[in-house]
């Protein structure tokens, strides 16, 4: 790709990667030439997008501290949201959110100023092309199955991380994803769909599930069409329909959206050549309802790496190996424990794992799967929430599949008890929806709580209903 190409691919936001004319449109837009808060001087137009029109802008700043790389780029917002200060503030606390996520395959954020009328966000500058522009210019052509896989999996680590810092995307599309030169893959504007559909708007520009500007239909579930309240769940499936255009050129569901590939009963085609653990997650991650899909994003690394490998300490606990080895420990591995400290003829004869007799392979199977996904949850502190995708759930699935699993008994109990903590706090603070939510849910989990029907009653006391 030529230097020119570069400029006019980089960063693209927009699903068509459509380059901006140079010189504005109206009055009130940038000029290449001009300069933003006395530093970043605009060189060259990247893209434009749904939000607003990339920038290369050279630092004044990282020129005179002599440093070799001391362009940026400038995401400068469109006129028809600068007046929205609604809108501003949401991007504002997404963009603080945004700084935070220090990953290789996401983005740097630097900063998110205004300079006059101008609204802007800085981010680091990246030479190569989305990877909307890879699939559409047949730039995956030379790429086998596995090294097609290994862009997913880049992918699949940028939002773990993200997930893990309760960061949600909202709009993962091959726009928003970003592959350098050098075959890194950067994940772009974390966030930022989520805070235009978040934002209160009485009065200016109005976003709902039909504004282009609010999702990108192609990618959003069918909770997100709904208008639901976002989850992590929304990304996995966006990113299912990433994998699959990565791994194949096309869409699942041939950009149909998803209520209507729901209500057709469409399903994605199986990939030839694909292994059966990384099809399953797929297939898993492209489920229609979202208590059907894939629970965390991390399962796409797992079906990359079905074994686990000896390796360092530090990097078993960066790679989330740790937690499970502690699950296998205390589910399975105090039958190891008692053949150290007992005698033969004291060795205990029953299994601490009662497995039901009619329990089929795929079903043993997802019930460990989601152990492992409940205890992880655990092990970062997500015991209810985020609703829908926490231990709380995980335990409630593998009692769906095996009642009599004790493990799964007592977590849940545990998850419910915490449940009843945090809601309890939170009427104490006055957060009464969030507490109601809350408890809405865990007694749709397990109805008879009798400490939670009474907080609930006390809620609906103080709420007037």
């Amino acid at each position: 790709m030529s230097s020119s190409d570069d400029l006019n691919k980089v960063m693209n936001n927009d699903s068509s990667d459509t380059t901006l004319p140079r010189g504005p449109r109206d009055e009130s837009e940038l000029r290449v030439g001009q300069t933003l808060k006395n530093r970043f001087v605009l060189e060259s137009v990247l893209g434009e997008g749904g939000m607003g029109t990339i920038f290369k802008a050279r630092d004044l700043l990282k020129e005179e501290m002599d440093d070799r790389k001391p362009f940026v780029a400038i995401k400068v917002l469109h006129p028809k949201y600068r007046s929205n200060d609604s809108l501003i503030r949401a991007l504002q606390r997404e963009a603080r959110k945004s700084q935070e996520l220090a990953h290789p395959n996401i983005v740097n954020v630097h900063d998110f100023d205004r300079d006059g009328l101008f609204v802007y966000m800085v981010m680091e500058y990246l030479e190569g092309q989305t990877l909307n522009a890879m699939i559409s210019g047949g730039s995956l052509d030379g790429m086998n199955l596995q090294q097609r896989w290994n862009l997913v999996e880049m992918i699949a680590r940028g939002l773990a991380y993200a997930h893990q810092k309760k960061v949600i995307h909202h709009d993962i599309k091959p726009a928003n994803i970003f592959v350098s030169n050098d075959n890194n893959v950067k994940v772009l504007d974390f966030g930022i769909a989520k805070a235009m559909r978040a934002s209160p708007d009485d009065n200016h520009t109005v976003f709902d599930q039909f504004s282009p500007d609010a999702l990108t239909p192609a990618y959003a579930t069918c909770e997100m069409l709904r208008w639901e309240t976002p989850d992590v769940r929304d990304d996995i499936f966006a990113l299912g329909c990433v994998a699959y255009e990565i791994l194949t050129g096309k869409h699942p569901f041939n950009k149909v959206p998803a209520l209507q590939a729901a209500e057709r009963k469409l399903k994605p085609k199986n990939i030839k050549g694909l292994s059966k653990e990384k099809w399953n997650a797929l297939k898993a991650s492209l489920q229609f309802k979202r208590a059907d899909r894939l629970a965390a994003v991390t399962s796409f690394l797992d079906a990359g790496n079905p074994r686990v490998k000896k390796a360092p300490g530090s990097s078993w606990i960066r790679g989330g190996v740790l937690p499970i080895l502690v699950v296998i420990l205390v589910v399975g591995g105090v039958v190891i424990w008692d053949r150290t400290q007992e005698s033969p003829a004291k060795r205990p004869v029953a299994s601490p794992r009662k497995v039901q007799p009619s329990l089929l392979p795929q079903e043993q199977a997802k019930v460990d799967r989601l152990m492992r996904l409940a205890e992880l949850h655990a092990s970062v502190g997500r015991i209810v929430e985020p609703l829908g995708s926490s231990a709380l759930d995980a335990y409630d699935s593998v009692l769906k599949i095996d009642p009599s699993f004790p493990a799964a008994v007592q977590g849940l109990n545990k998850s419910l008890e915490s449940c009843r903590s945090q809601a309890k706090q939170l009427v104490q603070q006055g957060d009464l929806q969030p507490a109601d939510e809350m408890v809405k849910h865990c007694l749709m989990v397990k109805p008879g709580q009798p400490a939670l029907r009474q907080l609930d009653r006390k809620i609906r006391r103080l709420m007037g209903s």
